[in-house]
């Protein structure tokens, strides 16, 4: 018998934050050759939130993102997600998550990449495709539904990435690094495709860059520094954000 996926349990659309972190702290290793990549982070995030995550690369964004994401636990402090009541894994679908790099899989095309994430889910066959193909639809890239990754310009697999997420109604995306690797037509346009997909449903975005053009777009600035979470002063999206020379 095929499960089917319940819409996440929220108590309300404004009864609290989406994710919260106090004091969350990553380390890697121990004693000498510990790194600690994110140290005493606290934050949280609400719905509907734009948030751009600011800062040099290997400044710990990419660590402090998977937190958010419940892909990597803290070592010390926490992170939980007071709307949702449980762990994100306990809701598949309820995080979005668009990967710095490739995360297509090379042997499906477009439409079943964006699908994947459903069957897995539990969603049946006919209503992942269904809403794949929606997804793709709304993003424009009905005309590349058939075509492998390394058919796609890195535009267009991100862009596909991005459909994946559509598809899966998440209630938090998260996005590392999108357009790093992107001229700035395909970067502009990958980027309006993140914000056209967190209005479309309803979701808290936070994005994170190192492209001031980026950070821009959105309506609050968060800055990290050597595993230092700001979320006061930000950094403001006039400033260079480049990477550390």
């Amino acid at each position: 018998m095929t499960a089917t996926v319940q819409s996440p349990p929220l108590a309300g659309v404004d009864a609290g934050p989406l994710v919260e972190c106090r004091a969350a702290t990553r380390t890697y290793g121990s004693g000498n050759a510990a790194v600690v990549a994110v140290h005493k982070a606290t934050c949280s995030v609400a719905p509907r939130a734009r948030v751009a995550l600011t800062g040099w690369s290997g400044s710990g964004k990419s660590t402090l993102l998977h937190m958010l994401g419940g892909l990597e636990a803290p070592t010390a402090g926490s992170v939980t997600w007071p709307l949702l009541g449980a762990h994100p894994r306990s809701v598949p679908g309820w995080v979005g998550v668009v990967f710095q790099g490739p995360s297509l899989v090379p042997a499906l095309d477009s439409l079943e990449n964006v699908a994947l994430p459903l069957l897995l889910a539990g969603r049946p066959q006919p209503d992942a495709y269904t809403r794949a193909a929606d997804a793709l639809a709304e993003l424009g890239l009905s005309d590349i539904a058939t075509k492998l990754p390394d058919e796609l310009s890195g535009g267009q697999a991100q862009r596909v990435a991005i459909a994946r997420v559509l598809a899966g109604e998440a209630r938090l995306i998260l996005a590392d690094e999108p357009t790093g690797q992107l001229d700035q037509e395909s970067a502009e346009r990958a980027v309006r495709s993140l914000i056209t997909a967190a209005d479309r449903l309803n979701a808290a975005l936070v994005l994170a860059t190192h492209d001031s053009s980026v950070a821009s777009q959105l309506s609050t600035w968060w800055s990290m520094q050597d595993g230092q979470l700001d979320t006061v002063t930000g950094v403001r999206p006039e400033q260079p954000l480049g990477r550390r020379p």
